[in-house]
């Protein structure tokens, strides 16, 4: 499952969260909506002052990154275990 970041920019802070991308391809935006809500304290949510050092901005990317590797290291373990038996 892919996932992407959702930025909000709200009374001078970025606030990024994680989204199940493969929900919007599955239920379309407004299910996907529903459920990213159903499990929102599962998903990360990051948020930035607008006045955030360069550090906490290289963080951010930091562990973004890391739950990306996470889960391409999940997809490989579903597509080995999909594979048909010989």
């Amino acid at each position: 499952m892919m996932m992407t970041a959702v930025a909000n920019v709200t009374d001078n802070r970025l606030q990024m969260s994680m989204k199940p991308v493969l929900a919007d391809m599955v239920l379309g935006n407004s299910e996907a909506d529903k459920l990213v809500e159903s499990i929102r304290g599962r998903i990360p949510v990051y948020t930035l002052n607008a006045n955030a050092a360069r550090g906490d901005v290289a963080n951010l990317y930091r562990s973004v990154g890391r739950m990306n590797m996470r889960l391409s290291r999940i997809e490989t373990r579903l597509e080995i275990i999909d594979e048909p038996a010989e």
